[in-house]
């Protein structure tokens, strides 16, 4: 480093502390929310995010079962996929 950046850069093992950091405090998050229940008589998923979605990767997989999912619940919603049929 020059000079003028003496002190100043982050090493490697500040990098990873910080990246380890965000990923506990994320987790902590995921830990601690509250899970979105889904039953076909409830209304919690459209009064909580509103009566559309946009599903992207729709065509299989956890977007094809997130897509049906919403359906279930009366959500209306736009698929996104690289191919028409999966």
């Amino acid at each position: 480093p020059t000079p003028e950046y003496e002190g100043k850069m982050m090493n490697s093992c500040q990098i990873f502390s910080a990246l380890i950091a965000i990923l506990m405090a994320w987790i902590y998050v995921l830990i601690r929310s509250e899970p979105v229940r889904f039953t076909k008589n409830s209304q919690l998923f459209q009064n909580t995010y509103g009566e559309w979605a946009i599903v992207a990767g729709a065509s299989e997989g956890l977007g094809a079962a997130w897509a049906d999912a919403l359906c279930e619940v009366g959500v209306n919603v736009v698929l996104v996929a690289r191919r028409e049929h999966a």
